[in-house]
């Protein structure tokens, strides 16, 4: 499997405003993978590049890709 593929999972993308009027963005079952954006558009897009930048180096490095937790 390549990163697109994982994209394509039903992660669990958290978007949230910050006090500062920005938005932040991470991924609840990917630990380390965070973004930001001046709205929670441009967040979410740059999270999605983030996550593929982290699943591309976690399979280079033979890691397994965690699977999104199942929804409740």
């Amino acid at each position: 499997m390549q990163s697109a593929d994982y994209l394509r999972f039903p992660y669990h993308r958290i978007i949230e405003p910050d006090e500062g009027g920005s938005w932040s963005a991470h991924v609840l079952e990917l630990d380390g993978v965070f973004s930001e954006g001046k709205t929670a558009a441009e967040a979410a897009q740059n999270l999605n590049a983030a996550m593929a930048l982290w699943i591309d180096h976690e399979l280079a490095e033979g890691h397994p890709i965690p699977r999104p937790l199942a929804a409740s």
